[in-house]
């Protein structure tokens, strides 16, 4: 058998995609009536199509990630080599080709199963490839392979790779060979987009090698062993199948009140340690200015009881942006019991204002960040945000399997006796924030809106049995009791819990007619984060609610 692997790595190292890393063959190669065993497929979140909402594409690009998929029936591929385009390149571009074996998550959980290592479990910090290994002995996984040269050609709005295993002999690391990604790449939306449907696909042009009648496909792949000289086509004799990604961007009027993110599609990857959810729905409304939310996130019941470790990361989102610069924060967190502080575990740095460096805190609920320091000052610039969506933080928490399912509320604010504050700019003048509390969701909770009434969120309220003008009646008879968003015959976090939700997406978490009444508490005739801090407040006993002031 002939290795041919490490000859065609040193040949990728100097040459480009285009003049062709693989042996060219002649167009004469027969290939009509070879059978596929091999497929290269693109998915995001396990799907072959994504919909962009006619609100998402007015408001700005929007960006997706898609991860390439290799289907085999056998392990065999040495090398995959692939040219990504697009149907429509002044509407959608290839903007990166990422290299997935880098550290590039903060903490991953994975449990095996089927194959050689069902059952077993293990925590990395690289995203997992479909070629590796790993060891039980001593729980560590290792993958193969590794992406040798990548190009994003902007002004064609294509991007290509090459894959090779390198020197190791293929194993996939789960049970199938499509279980996990060959890479991942950025595909961008542009804003104002064209409503309609648009393909991104492998290319099968021909390429000219240089070689007096020999041509290269651009998208092909190589075995590991051969027999021959020349090193198999796969494409060229018939063996490679293709399957590429729809975008549809929908084509009605956007609404005035909509601020849904635009969702950033992951590759499915199993037990994440980091889990997020994307806002799909309208908002009614969200409140004027810069707000920033801890995200509502959900954790199965396998999830939790598979993860090694146990932690889990919440996001902090910028749901809303405006026009103030942000140069550093310092905030702090509540939230139940059920839920442990692992701020030595939270993500040290994120992208919202440029680069977010972050200050954690392993045993106190507080986050200090600032903003990337320039100048000789050594302060921190005060920048904008100009992505709805984007991470602003991590934070993170670790939650013992037996956790009882239920809502576990996050509230994120300022608190003086820690000298909290959000700076706007390297004049130290304060910035003005609206902060949306979020939560954590652990198994099968039917009724989000009236979650308040698991142990998980009445292990952390503050009961409230009367307020001045209402009663306690629940039945939603039409008697008020100020701040029971819920409608559970109790004043707690729960509730500003489930109003802010409805807030950020009305379409996912409704509130019922009464709960909407006895959440409108500063008598304005409409439901704003207003109402949400006068039930906070009406908690720590500063206000009496309805609050009028």
């Amino acid at each position: 058998m002939k290795k041919f692997v490490s000859t065609l790595t040193s040949l990728c190292m100097s040459v480009s995609l285009t003049a062709g890393t693989l042996a060219a063959f002649s167009t004469s190669a027969a290939v009509s009536d070879v059978p596929v065993s091999k497929t290269l497929k693109m998915l995001a979140d396990g799907k072959a199509s994504a919909t962009i909402s006619a609100d998402e594409i007015a408001k700005g690009d929007v960006k997706l990630e898609i991860g390439v998929y290799l289907d085999e029936s056998e392990a065999t591929t040495g090398t995959i080599t692939a040219r990504i385009g697009t149907s429509d390149k002044d509407a959608v571009a290839v903007t990166a080709i990422n290299d997935i074996f880098k550290e590039t998550v903060p903490e991953y959980s994975y449990t095996f199963k089927g194959g050689a290592n069902d059952g077993a479990t293990v925590t990395t910090t690289s995203r997992l490839a479909f070629y590796g290994a790993y060891d039980a002995d001593f729980e560590e996984l290792s993958n193969y392979g590794e992406i040798l040269n990548k190009n994003v050609f902007t002004d064609k709005g294509e991007g290509n790779f090459i894959y090779s295993v390198g020197a190791n002999t293929p194993t996939w690391l789960g049970a199938k060979s499509d279980e996990f990604p060959v890479t991942t790449f950025e595909v961008t939306v542009k804003k104002g987009a064209a409503a309609g449907e648009y393909k991104v696909d492998f290319m099968n042009n021909q390429e000219d090698t240089g070689v007096a009648g020999q041509y290269r496909s651009s998208t092909q792949i190589g075995f590991a062993d051969v027999t021959i000289t020349t090193p198999l086509d796969n494409l060229l004799v018939g063996g490679l199948g293709e399957e590429g990604f729809t975008i549809v961007v929908e084509g009605d009027t956007p609404k005035t009140t909509a601020a849904t993110t635009a969702t950033t599609a992951g590759t499915t990857q199993g037990a994440q340690t980091t889990v997020t959810t994307n806002g799909g729905g309208s908002v009614d409304p969200l409140p004027d200015g810069l707000t920033w939310k801890v995200d509502d996130i959900k954790i199965s019941r396998e999830d939790l009881e598979a993860s090694k470790t146990g932690m889990f990361r919440v996001p902090v989102k910028v749901v809303q942006t405006s026009d103030q610069t942000i140069a550093a924060a310092a905030l702090s967190f509540k939230f139940p019991d059920e839920l442990v502080w692992a701020g030595d575990k939270a993500k040290k740095t994120c992208d919202a204002y440029g680069k977010v460096a972050v200050a954690v805190n392993a045993t106190l609920p507080i986050l200090n960040f600032h903003c990337e320091v320039t100048g000789a000052d050594g302060k921190a610039v005060g920048r904008l945000c100009e992505e709805e969506g984007a991470e602003l933080l991590q934070i993170c928490f670790k939650i013992d399997p037996n956790t009882p399912d239920g809502v576990y509320p996050i509230e994120m604010y300022l608190d003086p006796a820690n000298n909290d504050r959000i700076v706007a700019d390297n004049d130290n003048n304060d910035a003005a924030v609206n902060l949306l509390a979020g939560s954590i969701t652990i198994g099968d909770v039917q009724d989000d809106t009236t979650a308040s009434t698991t142990a998980a969120t009445t292990a952390a309220t503050t009961k409230t049995t009367t307020n001045a003008g209402g009663s306690t009646d629940s039945t939603g008879s039409g008697t008020v009791l100020y701040g029971d968003a819920n409608v559970d015959g109790l004043v707690n976090i729960a509730d500003v819990v489930c109003l802010n939700q409805y807030l950020v997406d009305n379409a996912k978490y409704n509130l019922k007619p009464q709960g909407k009444i006895n959440a409108e508490v500063n008598l304005d005739g409409k439901l704003t984060a207003a109402d949400s801090t006068s039930i906070i407040k009406s908690l720590v006993k500063l206000v009496t609610l309805p609050d009028k002031a």
